[in-house]
């Protein structure tokens, strides 16, 4: 299975909080297990810009190499974009890219986005390490 991890938990990922740990145990296989997972992620102009002020671009060149992310297309978000109703959040670019990811789980404290992420995906939300059972083994393509 694949994960969106959103922006606002990158800090969180980085310093190693105990939310966190589940989530790195689960893409890295930290603390003796094996990886499982993978990071869904599209390299669109919003992520980018995300990504290039946080030290967590450092991290995604690591688990890239690790092959531990997977890489959505930015025209196939793109046009999934284009196609959402007004949400809540302003986020349309994690849910465009869990619908055209196939990622059922998002990994995120912004709640007008689970809002939307639970009522257009579908999908699952990770908030604390309580949640870990959303972590499943890679069904990730």
């Amino acid at each position: 299975m694949c994960i969106i991890l959103d922006a606002n938990l990158f800090t969180d990922y980085m310093k190693r909080s105990p939310d966190m740990q589940p989530v790195r145990r689960w893409l890295e296989g930290a603390g003796g297990s094996r990886r499982r997972g993978k990071l869904a992620y599209s390299p669109t102009t919003k992520f980018q810009a995300e990504v290039r002020k946080h030290p967590f671009k450092d991290k995604l060149i690591e688990l890239r190499r690790a092959g531990v992310l997977k890489e959505v297309p930015v025209a196939e978000v793109k046009e999934t974009e284009g196609g959402l109703p007004p949400l809540k959040s302003d986020d349309p670019h994690v849910v465009a890219l869990a619908l055209a990811g196939s990622v059922s789980v998002l990994v995120s404290r912004d709640q007008d986005l689970h809002a939307d992420f639970k009522k257009l995906v579908r999908g699952k939300v990770y908030q604390t390490a309580a949640h870990k059972h959303l972590l499943t083994p890679d069904l990730c393509e």
